[in-house]
């Protein structure tokens, strides 16, 4: 029984001794990971000159962008429709069946030709009993009746006249026409479709009259004026920024978002632009400051105070700074920063005042 206890003993104080080994290696590792310098990229700072932009949200658009109506009824039995061909001002897109309308026309043309017939007869009627009523050979009452016979006659000429108007225009319009040059952007209609008054037949869009259009809110539309030059990024394109030019703001927000809108024309069209693709706008307002600007990333905030790393010697230094005016995605250093140091944009989560740093590229 004592040899069975003294090998206890002994295993306990092997595995007390293993123990104490192993947590003094992991303390070892740990201090040695704190102390690895931390990789971080820095720029060296410089004052700039920046004038004051707000960013707003905005999409291609065109001056004419409109769906083509057709206004009379029939069934379609002539289709031009292609999605993304270009059409002229004029050009038929579709076409109804004109026969019943061709038939109108000529009823309209038979009715037409009889009011005449009968206007011509009334009108020498009334001028005959002119004649005779100026010679006392005819009484008033007879006189009153050729008249009234003549004033008739020409009333129903009109009517016929109108109505032979309206029928060769429904002729016409039977073939729905652009109404302007442009692209087909969605075809609505097909071979055999039935069209009515209203009926939707295509989408055509005004290519060579693109625009932008954006929404800027009340407390910075007031500093938005036409001409005023702007710049506009399509990323779906490129990053590169869009020369462009304020020409017109609106005078009444718009819901949901309540922004003003505001319009631009691109002094350059890139190829590949379309309406409807989404657009970030840049439009100066106010002043060119000078002085020191940071991108926003760098900025690191704790408890409501502001914190930027720059690199001296080898080690972080933290710099409690102040911050001015936003100017899109960067921001001016009111106090805090200065010109030449070593601003750390990258790396800078994993920092603490006096910790070690590599600088890489």
């Amino acid at each position: 029984m004592t040899r069975t206890m003294g090998l206890f003993l002994l295993a306990a104080c092997l595995a007390l001794t293993l123990s104490g080994c192993e947590g003094k290696s992991k303390a070892k590792d740990k201090q040695e990971a704190a102390e690895k310098p931390v990789p971080v990229q820095v720029v060296a700072l410089a004052r700039e000159t920046v004038a004051p932009t707000i960013e707003a949200s905005g999409v291609v658009a065109s001056d004419r962008d409109v769906i083509v109506l057709s206004e009379t009824s029939g069934r379609v039995v002539e289709d031009k429709l292609d999605l993304g061909s270009r059409v002229g001002k004029g050009e038929t897109l579709v076409a109804a069946d004109p026969e019943p309308y061709q038939i109108q026309v000529r009823q309209a043309e038979a009715s037409l030709a009889q009011a005449k017939s009968a206007f011509e007869q009334a009108k020498s009627s009334h001028i005959r009993a002119e004649a005779l009523h100026r010679s006392d050979n005819l009484s008033e009452s007879q006189y009153d009746d050729a008249r009234f016979a003549f004033d008739h006659a020409r009333a129903a000429m009109q009517v016929a006249e109108a109505a032979l108007a309206t029928a060769r225009r429904a002729l016409r319009t039977s073939a729905v026409r652009a109404p302007f040059s442009g692209v087909v952007a969605q075809k609505l209609v097909r071979l055999g479709d039935t069209l009515g008054p209203g009926t939707p037949v295509a989408a055509l869009v005004d290519d060579t009259a693109l625009k932008v259009v954006c929404g800027v809110g009340e407390d910075d539309v007031a500093g938005v004026k036409s001409g005023m030059k702007a710049v506009v990024r399509v990323q779906t394109l490129s990053s590169e920024p869009l020369p462009a030019t304020v020409t017109a703001t609106g005078l009444k927000a718009l819901k949901p978002t309540m922004t003003y809108p505001v319009e631009l024309t691109l002094d350059s069209r890139p190829e590949g632009l379309r309406v409807g693709m989404v657009a970030r706008v840049e439009l100066p307002v106010g002043e060119a400051q000078t002085g020191i600007i940071v991108p926003l990333e760098v900025i690191v905030v704790r408890f409501d105070r502001r914190y930027a790393y720059v690199v001296e010697n080898g080690v972080a230094r933290e710099k409690r700074v102040s911050l001015g005016m936003k100017v899109g995605n960067r921001v001016f250093v009111a106090e805090g920063l200065s010109e030449g140091e070593s601003l750390v944009v990258s790396g800078q989560a994993n920092l603490k005042d006096g910790a070690a740093v590599t600088v890489v590229e």
